[in-house]
């Protein structure tokens, strides 16, 4: 919500840098860079908010801390904020 697709490619790129460019959407791999950058900075415990479920194969199943939240209302959604409430109070962090 607060980048452009082009600042967000700029964050990725170290991790992917195949993303926002030969791929065609930014997008379409987004599991994927997901997955990479948890896998290299050692993430165990988190939570994803997105509002597209599409972009995460496997959905619910192979993302279980996967929130799906309305793309204009995001965190200010009580239900995603019960959701994140819940996740926290379960989390090993």
């Amino acid at each position: 919500m607060f980048l452009n697709d082009a600042q967000l490619g700029e964050l990725l790129i170290p991790i992917a840098p195949w993303y926002g460019g030969s791929v065609g959407s930014p997008y379409l791999a987004r599991d994927i860079v997901i997955r990479t950058w948890l896998e290299l900075n050692n993430i165990r415990e988190f939570v994803i908010l997105d509002d597209k479920a599409e972009y995460f194969p496997g959905y619910p199943d192979a993302w279980p801390t996967l929130i799906l939240c309305d793309a204009e209302r995001g965190i200010s959604d009580e239900r995603v904020q019960q959701q994140l409430r819940s996740w926290l109070e379960s989390a090993d962090i």
